[in-house]
């Protein structure tokens, strides 16, 4: 995961409903790694987080209102998805040693 100063860090959030992409939202994390948005309708949500090199992570269900905001609380990203398909395999391996000065400590 990430550790320290998340402040230039994005993240694509994807909403979906029955089973389709109804928003997209590309973000940049606080410092934290937080992140909001605004302009969405109510509703419950399937959301997608995936962050550069880390494995996906969905919330099923996600009811928003205008009651309380959404907290998801805090989330754990599995690393090693250097080539965004979604699994670690051995194509990660090949970006991974292909650019291994320009990726630092990950």
């Amino acid at each position: 995961g990430f550790t320290g100063d998340m402040s230039s860090i994005g993240a694509e959030i994807l909403f979906k409903q029955n089973g389709s992409t109804v928003r997209t939202d590309n973000v940049l994390l606080d410092a934290n790694g937080n992140f909001s948005v605004s302009g969405i309708e109510l509703g419950t949500y399937d959301i997608n987080i995936k962050v550069c090199s880390q494995l996906q992570k969905s919330i099923n269900g996600a009811a928003l209102s205008t009651i309380n905001p959404l907290n998801i609380g805090d989330i754990t990203f599995n690393g090693g998805d250097f080539d965004g398909n979604g699994v670690v395999n051995s194509k990660d391996i090949e970006v991974l040693s292909t650019n291994w000065l320009s990726y630092g400590d990950l």
